[in-house]
C-alpha cells in the first residue's frame, strides 16, 4: 500500500487516495482510509451505538461434526462492541460468543478464551461488514484439523425463530 501527500503529512491526515500493489502494478482504491488507533475507537463507539441498538438476536444452525453442538444456536445481543458490531452470547451457554474482527472482515463464533482474536469454531465471511443476519459470504467451520466450506450453515434473525416456540 502506498499513499502520496503533497504536503508531506502523517498517514492519517494523508487526503490523496490509497493505491495498492496488485502483483504487477498499483491500483488505486477510494475504499482504503487510514487512521489513528484512537480515531478508530472512537468510530467503533459511534457506528456500534447505532448498530447494537438495531441489533436482534441471531439462530445459527446447520452446522455438523465435532464443532456443531459449540456454534448452533440463538445468540443475543450484549452491550459490547467489537469492531464497530455488537457482540452476540450464545442463549444458555455463556462461554460462547458471536463476535465481528475488523481484520479479517468476518464474524466469529468461539469460546470467552478467543475473545478479540480471529479465532474460534466458525468464521462468516463479512466484506463489506454487515449485520451476521444480512451476510452472504462463505461459513468456514473448524473440523478440528482444518476449516471446511459448510454451506448447509444458516444465520436468520433468531426473533422468528422464539415466536414460533412461544
Amino acid at each position: 500500500m502506498r499513499l502520496t501527500a503533497e504536503p508531506p503529512s502523517r498517514p492519517e491526515g494523508c487526503k490523496s487516495v490509497c493505491e495498492v500493489w496488485d502483483g504487477s502494478k498499483w491500483v488505486s482504491q477510494q475504499s482504503v482510509s487510514v487512521m489513528t488507533a484512537k480515531q478508530r475507537r472512537e468510530e467503533d463507539r459511534k457506528f456500534g451505538a447505532e448498530r447494537k441498538a438495531q441489533a436482534v438476536p441471531v439462530d445459527i444452525r446447520g452446522a455438523y461434526g465435532p464443532s456443531a453442538s459449540s456454534i448452533n444456536g440463538i445468540y443475543e445481543p450484549t452491550s459490547e462492541i467489537c469492531g464497530g458490531w455488537p457482540v452476540y452470547r450464545k442463549q444458555g451457554d455463556p462461554d460462547k460468543w458471536l463476535e465481528y474482527i475488523v481484520a479479517t472482515n468476518e464474524w466469529y463464533v468461539k469460546p470467552t478464551a478467543d475473545r478479540g482474536r480471529a479465532e474460534g469454531w466458525m468464521c462468516l465471511a463479512s466484506d463489506p461488514p454487515t449485520k451476521p443476519e444480512l451476510c452472504r459470504g462463505s461459513c468456514e467451520v473448524w473440523d478440528g484439523d482444518k476449516w471446511t466450506i459448510q454451506t448447509t450453515v444458516t444465520v436468520m434473525t433468531g426473533k422468528f425463530y422464539l415466536h414460533r416456540h412461544i
